[in-house]
């Protein structure tokens, strides 16, 4: 966490995530997160912790905000970043229709997106061993790497 980021206003805070490259042997530019709200001295990222929030297998992000003052002066919160969401991309893959999963609004970490009315997305990447997460369509992102698209 970075709680005195002073990217919008003084001290509103972030959190940096950094995610492994597709060869597995480093790591991708780190995306920073923001409160969808800043204001100045929310102090986010005083705490940041990562799970599985919402039960979709992917790795979201809850990113603390010490001193937000939503409803209250200084009550706190915190922000969750979901790994995963449900863009309505619909894609039948030979023997079923299947949802594809995507970033979330403002995270374009993967280099396949969709424009979707005023929104772009990006669509999640994982590796095609991944029997649990993978779908069935594939897709080649460099003269070697191929990848599948992740169910949502």
């Amino acid at each position: 966490g970075c709680r005195n980021d002073s990217f919008y206003y003084a001290n509103q805070g972030s959190a940096v995530v950094f995610t492994r490259n597709t060869a597995n042997n480093g790591f991708d530019p780190g995306v920073v997160l923001y409160h969808p709200a800043p204001a100045i001295s929310d102090y986010c990222g005083s705490s940041v912790a990562a799970g599985d929030v919402n039960q979709d297998g992917g790795a979201d992000v809850v990113m603390g905000c010490r001193n937000d003052s939503f409803y209250y002066a200084n009550q706190g919160s915190a922000v969750v970043f979901f790994a995963s969401v449900d863009c309505g991309l619909r894609i039948y893959d030979g023997f079923e229709i299947i949802h594809i999963a995507c970033e979330p609004i403002g995270v374009l970490i993967s280099p396949l997106r969709i424009r979707k009315s005023t929104s772009t997305h990006g669509i999640i990447l994982v590796s095609p061993a991944d029997t649990e997460n993978a779908s069935r369509i594939r897709i080649r992102i460099d003269s070697i790497t191929t990848m599948a698209l992740r169910k949502f």
